[in-house]
């Protein structure tokens, strides 16, 4: 029977998660030629693209594709929950196949040896269980406390944020609308004053008419009498 030790990288893993921001972690499981590779990871995607081109020497050449994951708030519970996985995958329990739906293929190397590190406890019948008791355990529910507030927290600067965008938009569009504004009024002012420079240029015609045309009628009518 095959028994496996929950991985254990040491407190400098903990230190680059905490540097790269990682608050998510993955169990995941491959379907291969060489039979079911189970690990985790803080970067799924990634990871799995790195075993489909080959980038992995544990999977290269043997066709791995995902075919099912866990996720998981700490590195720590992601290395138990794998553990757990690649012993029921070794020892053929149900709780494997209820997790990722396969039934479960022992892992080969390529060397031709199945993994084996009869150091671990004994093997879970069933994942839901054990997931169930994590999710009522009281560190379960104050990481989901701290994991509320500091959603809340980034949605509020979220909120913030847009506020003071549409607060800048609104100012940038008044000032343009009071530019508007002050364009049309000095445009008004200039036609209003082209009108009435012309209105006095014709007002002054007319006067200087009528001015010059009196004198001409006078004498007219002294000459008829």
């Amino acid at each position: 029977m095959y028994w496996h030790e929950p991985e254990d990288l040491g407190p400098e893993q903990d230190v680059r998660d905490a540097q790269l921001g990682r608050r998510d972690f993955y169990v995941y499981v491959l379907e291969t030629t060489h039979g079911h590779y189970v690990g985790h990871t803080g970067r799924l995607v990634p990871r799995v693209g790195e075993h489909e081109r080959g980038e992995v020497m544990t999977t290269a050449g043997t066709n791995p594709r995902l075919v099912g994951y866990a996720w998981f708030p700490t590195r720590q519970r992601a290395a138990e929950f794998e553990a757990q996985m690649k012993t029921c995958r070794d020892n053929r329990v149900s709780g494997f196949q209820q997790w990722c739906g396969r039934e479960p293929m022992p892992w080969v190397w390529n060397s031709g040896t199945a993994e084996e590190d009869p150091t671990w406890g004994e093997p879970v019948s069933d994942w839901r269980e054990t997931n169930r008791a994590w999710v009522q355990s009281e560190e379960y529910q104050e990481w989901s406390a701290a994991r509320e507030q500091r959603t809340a927290g980034e949605n509020r600067d979220l909120l913030e944020r847009a506020v003071d965008g549409c607060l800048i938009g609104m100012a940038h569009i008044l000032v343009f609308v009071l530019i508007g504004l002050v364009s049309v009024l000095f445009g008004l002012l200039y036609v209003s004053g082209f009108l009435i420079q012309r209105s006095l240029m014709l007002v002054q015609w007319a006067l200087h008419r009528l001015i010059s045309v009196r004198p001409g009628s006078r004498r007219g009518s002294e000459t008829g009498s």
